[in-house]
C-alpha cells in the first residue's frame, strides 16, 4: 500500500520544486534528487480534502494543476523518500504561453527577454514623444536694480494695505466705544485715532515679538534687566497704546452686509490686496509647484484641521502655488469646502483656481499624488499646460 505524504511535506515539495514545468522538462531531471527529507504520517481524510478545493495557500497554485490522483509516493515499508521530482506528476500542464511564470523564472530572465514579454502583452519600453505647447515666455521681474529687504517688503505691505488697516481699526474703535459699556479705568477711554506711521510701528513690533520671545506682551516693556529689550523702549509706543491697537485691529466693517457662506470675510479684503501685490512682483517661470501646508493654530475656529502626518498637527490648511525658487505667488485657505469647477473634483478645482492667470502658456505644473487626477490632466492639456506629479 503506497505511503501518503503529510500536509507539511506536500506543501514543502510544492514550494521547493518548479512544479509548473512540463512533463518533458520534469523527466529530463530524472537522476537528480532535489528532495531528501523523510516522509511523515498519513494525510487524514479531512486534510486530503484540500486537494479537491481551490483554496491552497500557495501563491503560485492554480486550480486544476494538481489533484490527489497526480501524487505517487513510495511504499509504506520503504525507508527512502521519493526518488526525484518526477514522482509529482502534472498530467495536464497549461500551454507555455498562458502559464504563469514563477518568481525564480522571472529572476533568471534577461532584460531583452523581459522586453520581449512586455511587447507580447502590448507594453513598450520606448519613451514616446510628448507633444505639448512650448513655453517661450521669460519670467518678468518687476523689481529693478538694487533693492533692500525693507523696500521689497514695502512693495507687499503697501500704503494701500496700511490705509485699509488704519481705516477699519479706527472705525471699529469708534463702534466699540459706542456699543460697548467701557469701564472708566479702561485704556479705551484714552483712545485716539491712529495714523499710517503708527500702524507701521505696530506691525513692526508685532513681528518682532515673533522673534524675541517673552512670557507675555507686557514683559516686552518691562524695565527689569531680565526682560529689557532696547527696541521696545526706543519706539515711541507704550504698552497701553500697543494693547489698544491690538484689540481694535480690523480689516473689514463688522456692520457691513456680508455673505454668510464666506468664512474668511474678516480678512478677505486684506488677503486680496496682499496676494495681488505678490503677483505684481514677478511672473513665474515655466515650472510652478502646488502643494499644501499647515499653519499652526489651536484656537477656536470651525475649519481648523488635524493632520497627524504634519509637523504641526493642528492648524489651518493652506494651498500654495510657488515658483522654483520658493516664492509664493498665490495661495488659498481651506475653509472646510473647496471650490467647485465643472467636470473637476475638489483637488482639481484647487489647482485650477490657484493657476488663474498662468494657463494658456505651456507651463509645467508639479503636484503630489493628492492632485493626480485624470480629469485635471485633460483639463490642463486643453489649456496648454503640462501636468506632472510626484508620488
Amino acid at each position: 500500500m503506497p505511503r501518503r505524504l503529510s500536509t507539511e511535506d506536500l506543501r514543502r515539495l510544492l514550494e521547493e520544486s518548479d512544479y509548473e514545468l512540463s512533463n518533458d522538462d520534469t523527466d529530463s531531471n530524472g537522476g537528480d534528487s532535489d528532495v531528501q527529507d523523510e516522509l511523515d504520517s498519513d494525510i487524514s481524510d479531512q486534510e486530503s480534502s484540500i486537494f479537491a478545493d481551490d483554496d491552497i495557500d500557495d501563491p503560485d497554485f492554480e486550480p486544476g494543476e494538481i489533484s490527489r490522483s497526480n501524487i505517487v509516493t513510495d511504499d509504506i515499508g520503504s525507508d527512502s523518500p521519493a526518488d526525484n521530482l518526477s514522482d509529482i506528476v502534472i498530467n495536464s500542464p497549461r500551454p507555455e504561453t498562458s502559464r504563469r511564470r514563477t518568481a525564480g523564472e522571472i529572476m533568471r530572465l534577461t532584460l531583452q527577454e523581459i522586453n520581449d514579454i512586455d511587447r507580447e502583452n502590448g507594453w513598450s519600453q520606448d519613451i514616446l514623444p510628448l507633444s505639448r505647447q512650448p513655453y517661450n515666455n521669460s519670467p518678468t521681474i518687476y523689481i529693478q536694480g538694487e533693492q533692500s529687504v525693507v523696500s521689497i517688503y514695502r512693495r507687499i505691505l503697501t500704503d494701500e494695505v496700511l490705509d485699509l488697516m488704519v481705516t477699519q481699526t479706527n472705525l471699529y474703535a469708534s463702534q466699540l466705544k459706542q456699543n460697548v459699556k467701557i469701564s472708566i479705568h479702561s485704556r479705551m477711554n484714552r483712545w485716539t485715532d491712529i495714523t499710517r506711521e503708527k500702524m507701521f510701528q505696530f506691525i513692526a513690533l508685532y513681528m518682532l515679538m515673533g522673534i524675541v520671545k517673552f512670557p507675555s506682551i507686557e514683559s516686552c516693556w518691562k524695565l527689569d534687566s531680565i526682560y529689557y529689550h532696547l527696541i521696545f523702549h526706543n519706539v515711541n509706543m507704550s504698552y497701553n497704546r500697543f494693547s489698544s491697537i491690538l484689540r481694535c485691529w480690523h480689516f473689514v466693517d463688522n456692520e457691513a452686509p456680508r455673505d454668510q457662506n464666506e468664512r474668511l470675510y474678516k480678512i478677505k479684503p486684506l488677503l486680496n490686496l496682499v496676494i495681488n501685490n505678490w503677483k505684481n512682483l514677478l511672473t513665474p517661470n515655466e515650472c510652478i509647484v502646488i502643494d499644501e501646508s499647515m499653519m499652526p493654530f489651536r484656537g477656536r475656529i470651525s475649519f481648523r484641521q488635524y493632520n497627524p502626518s504634519k509637523a504641526h498637527k493642528y492648524g489651518l490648511k493652506i494651498y500654495k502655488l510657488c515658483t522654483e525658487d520658493g516664492f509664493v505667488w498665490n495661495y488659498g485657505i481651506y475653509i472646510g469646502r473647496d471650490p467647485d469647477i465643472a467636470d473637476l473634483d475638489k483637488p482639481g478645482s484647487v489647482v485650477v483656481q490657484l493657476c488663474d492667470g498662468l494657463l494658456e502658456a505651456g507651463r509645467i505644473i508639479v503636484c503630489d499624488n493628492y492632485y493626480n487626477i485624470v480629469g485635471l490632466a485633460k483639463y490642463l492639456l486643453q489649456h496648454l499646460c503640462f501636468f506632472y506629479y510626484l508620488s
